[in-house]
């Protein structure tokens, strides 16, 4: 029959493999608090983190690769972080979960009191202004 081949990886799996060498390449975005710039910043940490695997040793390892790539705002909470002794920098979903709740939850509280705060009766019913009052404080997750 011939020799059978594996085709070579597509340009999409290709892109996923796991590399198996124990140094991965550093994480490529940094994060420097900025709301606009978390969600695609944690995205990047999961890609990442699958995509190198087998080079981290530990849990403290993975938080080590992340936390490198902080700058600015972020850098200062880490730091704080470290200076408490809390148990985000042991365990990395622990540390991606308070680093989305810092950065994602106040940002968005800040904009929701900003927003109530603006709100305004005008020529709308007591019902409509209400109605505005809960789609704005709806936002907050607590």
């Amino acid at each position: 029959m011939g020799d059978l081949q594996p085709a070579p990886p597509n340009r999409f799996w290709g892109c996923l493999l796991v590399q198996d060498d124990h140094e991965p390449p550093s994480l490529k975005p940094t994060f420097d608090g900025q709301l606009e710039k978390v969600a695609y910043f944690l995205n990047q940490v999961w890609i990442y983190l699958v995509q190198h695997e087998a080079a981290f040793l530990d849990e403290v390892a993975y938080v080590n690769a992340v936390t490198a790539n902080l700058e600015g705002d972020a850098t200062e909470w880490m730091v704080m972080l470290h200076d408490e002794g809390t148990l985000e920098l042991g365990n990395i979903d622990t540390f991606l979960e308070g680093l989305w709740a810092r950065f994602w939850d106040l940002t968005q509280a800040c904009w929701v009191e900003s927003n109530i705060c603006s709100i305004r009766q005008g020529n709308q019913s007591v019902a409509e202004y209400i109605k505005e009052f809960h789609s704005i404080a709806g936002r907050l997750r607590r």
